[in-house]
C-alpha cells in the first residue's frame, strides 16, 4: 500500500518537538514531498498519501520520513505503473470502457448511461467525513474523465469541518466542480460552441454516490439543513441553468474514493480510472478471479431461491 498505517494530517497541537525534524533530515522530508507532489498528478493511487505527507512540510517529523520511506518504497516496486489513455472517440463516456472490462462487471452492474453530446466531461465526487482523527476534516477527491479518458484527480482535505456526511459530500462536490467548469469552458472555447450550457457539443457530468447529496443539489435552498452557507448552493443555480447534469451511482463505481482500501478494491478502482501495471499479473490476466466471482455470485443467487422458497411453503402450511 503507498500510504502508511499510522499515518494521519500534521496536528499543531498533538505534535511532539522530540520527534520533529531540522537540519538536513528535514531539507530531505521537503525534497521528497517535493517530488511525490510532481508525481501525484500521473499517479492517482498515491494522492491520498501524498496529501497526508504534504501536511507536514512546514514541521517534519519522524513519522512523517517513515512515511515517505514507505511510499518510496511503494513507488519503487511500481514503477511502470501509470494511466493508461486508451483510443476514443466523439460521444464515448467512461461506462463504455467500464462494459467492455469483465472485471469490472463483475464486480457491480453498469449502469446504461447515454448521451448525445461529442465530447462529454465526466466529474466523479466522493467525500470521507472527519476520517481526520486529529482535526476531523473531511477529505475530497475526485476524477474528471474526457470521453472516458482520465484528464485530472483532486485529493485535499478542506479547512472547514463537515456536520454531516451529506454536508461533507456538498463541499467536496463544489470542490470538483470549481475544477471541472475551467475544463468545462476551455473545451466549448476549442470546439466554438458558445451557449451558456450543455449543448451538442459539449455536455458536462457529476456523479455522486451520496443520495442525500444529490437530493440536496436538485432542490431549491438549504431545506432543514440551515448551518449550510448559501455560497455552497452554486451548484444549485448551476444545475438549473443546465451547465451541467448530476446523476446517483453505485459506491463501486465510484473511482474517487477516498478510503483507506484494501489491494482487491485497489485494483478495482485502478481498472476505474484506467491505471495500468504490466508487471502485475493478477490484474492483467484474472480469468481465475473472475471465474470464482460467477461462481459465487450464482451460488448466493441460488441459496436466496432456496430461501425464498422455504419462505413460500412455510406460508401456504402455516394457511
Amino acid at each position: 500500500m503507498p500510504y502508511h498505517a499510522t499515518l494521519e494530517t500534521f496536528n499543531a497541537e498533538f505534535a511532539v518537538e522530540s520527534e520533529m525534524l531540522d537540519g538536513q533530515q528535514a531539507g530531505l522530508v521537503r525534497s521528497g514531498l517535493g517530488l511525490t507532489l510532481y508525481m501525484a498528478m500521473d499517479r492517482p493511487g498515491i494522492q491520498f498519501a501524498v496529501k497526508a505527507l504534504s501536511s507536514y512540510m512546514s514541521r517534519p517529523s519522524v513519522k512523517a520520513l517513515s512515511a515517505l520511506k514507505h511510499l518510496a518504497s511503494y513507488l519503487e516496486g511500481t514503477p511502470d505503473d501509470g494511466i493508461f489513455l486508451c483510443s476514443t472517440e466523439e460521444g464515448k463516456m467512461v461506462s463504455d470502457f467500464w462494459k467492455e472490462d469483465g472485471f469490472i462487471q463483475d464486480e457491480v452492474t453498469i449502469p446504461d448511461w447515454t448521451v448525445d453530446g461529442r465530447f462529454i466531461l465526466e466529474a466523479f465526487s466522493d467525500s470521507s467525513w472527519a476520517d481526520c482523527k486529529t482535526a476531523r476534516r473531511f477529505t475530497n477527491s475526485g476524477l474528471i474523465f474526457l470521453n472516458g479518458s482520465l484528464l485530472t484527480g483532486i485529493c485535499r482535505t478542506q479547512a472547514s469541518v463537515a456536520f454531516s456526511s451529506c454536508e461533507a459530500e456538498l463541499y467536496a462536490a463544489n470542490g470538483l466542480m470549481v475544477e471541472s467548469l475551467v475544463l468545462y469552458r476551455l473545451c466549448k472555447f476549442l470546439v466554438g460552441d458558445e451557449s451558456e450550457g450543455d449543448s451538442d457539443k459539449v455536455q458536462q457530468r457529476l456523479y455522486m454516490d451520496s443520495a442525500s447529496a444529490l437530493a440536496l443539489i436538485r432542490r431549491t435552498g438549504p431545506g432543514r439543513l440551515k448551518q449550510i452557507q448559501i455560497k455552497q448552493f452554486f451548484l444549485q443555480n448551476l444545475l438549473r441553468t443546465g451547465v451541467f447534469s448530476i446523476f446517483k451511482f453505485h459506491t463501486k463505481l465510484n473511482p474517487g474514493d477516498t478510503k483507506r482500501l484494501g489491494g482487491e478494491r485497489r485494483r478495482c478502482l485502478g481498472r476505474l480510472m484506467g491505471l495500468f501495471s504490466p508487471n502485475d499479473a493478477e490484474r492483467n490476466d484474472d480469468d481465475t478471479v473472475r471465474r470464482i466471482r460467477r461462481i459465487n455470485r450464482a451460488t448466493r443467487e441460488q441459496c436466496v431461491h432456496l430461501i425464498q422458497m422455504a419462505m413460500s411453503l412455510l406460508v401456504c402450511v402455516c394457511s
